[in-house]
């Protein structure tokens, strides 16, 4: 096999395309991977990563906090910024170096450039031409700026991991995953926060519950919550910054918000499939330009596949790697392994943060009706702070299938709450009862253990 000749040429080495090659390249697969930015993608480089490591700093705030409670004595805390970022920065280039080390000890080859697709097994790089019998599109997403006056002025969550010096008060738009984060960061690293939403709560698509627990827990931190207003223009005001909103519905009531520089818009994600010449290749997209591709991993060509982000579905670092890993077993490796969409957990790793997996209560209603559901809660404080002078509550929810007694939905606000999912996704995946639930012996005194004594 000559040396721009390959098994499968992978585009993208975000999470996705890490996986896939890898895994295919365990098999015998002669295996190369075109990256032109730099190697782990947008989880290693500027999302998952450094985002969870910048959570890490801001819950020292309160923990400092907590301590005294505990008869310990806490001098003032100042946070050293810089430090910070030079920290999270070198600790993610490690790790970067780690995929680059490990991409050459599986036997991958790792293509700089930016690709281009020329034909069903042909992708060109820097001018020179590959060739494949197999291309995996894992090329990922990136933030959107919204086309209003000004909007140039604005950063995204992108722009967030490049800010080296702390702002004063960062105004965030959007409700989603990025935006409730990037403010309960940035709300205990000690900076003022305001967020500006369409929607009456954030997290659209959550259970209802969860919801309204978290705008509360918000607005408690010291977050100023806008909700039903949408963004018209940014306007630049010597050093500072004037977001103009109004009502979501195109009413009046125009306000101005004034920052010191910093307004990051994190409304959503569009795949990366310009310039790769998929569509004259004849790939289908979607309407956002996401690559159209089944449960399988096939396109609309025969030889190219597609997973991860930039299909638009289940936007989740852990779900590009099953996807990439099923891909390549079955591929390569000869094994019926295929990805399920179905009962994937989820974390938003907010100040508390949520778990969740399966069907919100709204949605186990539409789907099996009103009197097809039970619906199990609990709110209390946890005991954490019965010596501390914060009362934060933990709600944790089950939603259970009346006709067979089936756990459908499990869902947690409160500390810790993307450790304890994980172990209940594993029991919503099995199938697990409310019969089974209620014979499990809770761990007391814990916050998981409601999960098992909610009647």
């Amino acid at each position: 096999m000559s040396n721009n000749q390959y098994d499968l040429i992978v585009l993208g080495a975000g999470s996705g395309g890490l996986a896939g090659s890898k895994r295919a390249a365990s098999y015998g697969a002669k295996t190369a991977i075109v990256e032109d930015d730099r190697v782990g993608g947008t989880c290693v480089i500027r999302g998952c990563i450094p985002k969870k490591l910048m959570v890490y700093a801001a819950h020292f705030s309160e923990q400092f906090e907590y301590a005294r409670g505990y008869g310990w004595s806490v001098g003032p805390a100042r946070l050293d910024w810089p430090a910070l970022v030079a920290a999270r920065d070198a600790a993610v280039r490690r790790l970067e170096t780690t995929h680059e080390e490990y991409l050459e000890k599986t036997g991958v080859t790792l293509l700089r450039g930016r690709a281009q697709v020329a034909d069903a097994h042909s992708v060109t790089v820097g001018g020179r031409e590959y060739h494949a019998d197999k291309i995996l599109i894992a090329t990922g997403g990136r933030p959107v700026l919204p086309q209003i006056p000004g909007g140039e002025n604005a950063l995204t969550s992108d722009g967030f991991f490049a800010l080296h010096e702390q702002p004063d008060h960062v105004v965030l738009v959007g409700g989603g995953y990025i935006a409730v984060e990037l403010a309960s960061i940035l709300r205990g690293l000690g900076s003022r926060v305001t967020v500006v939403i369409r929607r009456e709560l954030p997290l659209a698509g959550f259970d209802e519950d969860i919801r309204i627990e978290l705008a509360a827990a918000m607005r408690e931190s010291g977050i100023e919550l806008l909700t039903g207003r949408a963004p018209r223009s940014i306007v630049q005001k010597g050093k500072r910054v004037c977001l103009c909103v109004s009502d979501a519905g195109g009413g009046q009531g125009e306000m101005a918000i004034e920052t010191d520089k910093v307004v990051v818009f994190a409304i959503g994600r569009r795949p990366n499939t310009e310039g790769l010449g998929l569509a004259e290749v004849g790939v289908e997209l979607g309407a956002k330009g996401e690559v159209i591709a089944d449960d399988d991993a096939h396109t609309s060509v025969e030889n190219i596949f597609a997973v991860g982000d930039v299909t638009g579905r289940a936007e989740l670092t852990p779900v590009a790697i099953q996807a990439a890993r099923a891909w390549a077993d079955r591929t390569f490796g000869g094994k019926p392994t295929l990805m399920s969409y179905e009962g994937i957990p989820t974390a938003v790793f907010s100040a508390p943060p949520i778990g969740s997996v399966g069907l919100s209560e709204e949605q186990a209603r539409a789907k099996h009706g009103a009197d097809g559901v039970r619906v199990y809660k609990s709110r209390f404080n946890p005991l954490i702070h019965t010596l501390t002078e914060r009362k934060i509550a933990t709600f944790v929810k089950l939603i259970v299938r009346e006709a067979d007694d089936r756990v459908i939905g499990a869902h947690i606000i409160g500390h810790d709450a993307a450790e304890i999912i994980q172990g209940f996704a594993v029991a919503l995946k099995a199938g697990a009862t409310k019969a089974d639930f209620d014979a499990t012996v809770g761990i007391h005194p814990s916050t998981a253990e409601e999960f098992v004594t909610m009647s």
